[in-house]
């Protein structure tokens, strides 16, 4: 099985600070258009699933251009499952949005699985043979995080996290 990790991509970070607002408005759009390349690259080399351990945007308020992007590439790689752990950079429900202007936000893509303040469990593979678990660290349960996790003994375990 092909599985591909990625990390700390901020996507839809301001970029503000050694770039003038043109040129940062460009690297944006050059960093969204290689989250569509990452799948792509994928999808062509046969990988199964791709895990994002966290930042995958700059902050919990996401243009709603990013996180339409986003959105898009998963949904255009329904062969490929997205596994989606936030860090501490995108708190918050990002990919829901938050100007939906109180109508009920579009249901997340089915190959889109996503972790929360608990361990969470995926069976991957054939026949479940490999289980992706993974947990979002926070103040509230990142002291007794560890003492909480169960491995599976009969299965290949691979393990989720972003670092704070």
């Amino acid at each position: 099985m092909k599985i591909i990790h990625c990390a700390d991509l901020h996507l839809d970070a301001k970029l503000h600070t050694h770039l003038d607002r043109a040129r940062a408005r460009q690297r944006r759009d050059e960093l969204l258009r290689n989250f569509g390349r990452l799948a792509d690259y994928a999808s062509e080399n046969g990988v199964e699933a791709i895990l994002i351990a966290g930042d995958l945007f700059d902050r919990d308020t996401v243009s709603a251009l990013a996180r339409n992007v986003v959105l898009a590439v998963i949904r255009a790689h329904p062969r490929i499952r997205f596994y989606y752990l936030r860090g501490n950079h995108d708190v918050g429900d990002c990919l829901r949005g938050k100007d939906t202007g109180g109508s009920t936000p579009e249901p997340l893509p089915e190959n889109l699985f996503l972790f929360g303040n608990r361990w969470k469990t995926w069976p991957e593979g054939k026949n479940g043979e490999i289980a992706i678990t993974g947990i979002e660290l926070g103040r509230e349960n990142a002291a007794s995080a560890f003492r909480s996790l169960r491995l599976q003994p009969d299965r290949f375990n691979i393990v989720l996290l972003h670092g704070q």
